[in-house]
């Protein structure tokens, strides 16, 4: 079956890092995998003993899916769009999500997993290489990605997959990323992120100028929201970790009342 390049389909094949994959995954919990392809990962999951609740959009590959797991015990398919799934509703907790999932819908489908509720026990995905090194980087390589997985968990770059290890193989290197939920972030919503995006649409300056982005381009209540966040005014947006964008949002939100 040939992938589909509309749908953004790379299918693992190496059995080297399907191995390491596994490998990497904590151990003893049920799993909702996202875009399953042929199986490959699927199979693999099902001999480690785990209950698999896969989600597949491709119609074409529903057949050999059901040909292949439905005799095994523990494996339920879902035909549809992940990104309309609920998660939470899935499978009991504790449960956890592993996806080898399309680059286009890397940023929307994370925090959709992140958020559910229940929340997964752990989050493990592959995407491509740059954007796990992204996700996962010290504050200094922050971007807005970076800060909407953080609110929500930790990760940790796990396993590093070359591109010859797909069929096709994709332009870019890829990485397994692994996220353990937290806590979220008292100040997460959509306000906050509203206020995010409009900050890091100016990472390149410094913090009163880029805060001022979300204030009317008022520098002078941007410098006055930077000192309130008790935060070095030469600093700039990728710099923060979650503790500081927390202060800077709330000392965003003061300014505005």
């Amino acid at each position: 079956m040939r992938p589909s390049k509309g749908l953004g389909q790379h299918f693992l094949r190496d059995e080297t890092y399907v191995t390491a994959i596994v490998d990497a995954l904590p151990p003893g919990r049920d799993v909702v995998e996202v875009g399953p392809g042929t199986g490959v990962m699927t199979a693999a999951l099902l001999e480690q003993g785990r209950r698999v609740v896969a989600i597949e959009l491709d119609e074409r590959l529903i057949p050999l899916l059901h040909q292949r797991f439905d005799s095994t015990g523990g494996f339920t398919l879902i035909a549809g769009d992940a990104l309309g799934v609920d998660f939470g509703a899935l499978l009991p907790p504790p449960y956890a999500v592993f996806g080898n999932i399309p680059y286009y819908i890397t940023g929307a489908l994370i925090p959709r997993i992140l958020a559910a509720e229940p929340r997964p026990e752990w989050v493990a995905v592959l995407v491509q290489e740059e954007v796990a090194e992204r996700l996962c980087a010290a504050p200094g390589g922050w971007s807005l990605a970076t800060l909407g997985v953080r609110v929500f968990a930790d990760p940790t770059l796990a396993v590093r997959v070359p591109a010859h290890a797909f069929e096709p193989p994709p332009k870019v290197d890829s990485a397994l990323v692994l996220m353990r939920p937290h806590d979220v972030a008292g100040f997460a919503g959509t306000a906050f992120f509203d206020f995010a995006r409009l900050v890091f649409m100016e990472r390149r300056k410094v913090l009163p100028n880029a805060v001022a982005n979300a204030l009317g381009h008022d520098v002078d209540a941007g410098r006055a929201v930077v000192a309130a966040a008790r935060l070095a005014p030469e600093r700039r947006p990728q710099t923060l970790d979650l503790e500081e964008w927390g202060r800077l949002y709330a000392a965003f939100e003061e300014a505005r009342r």
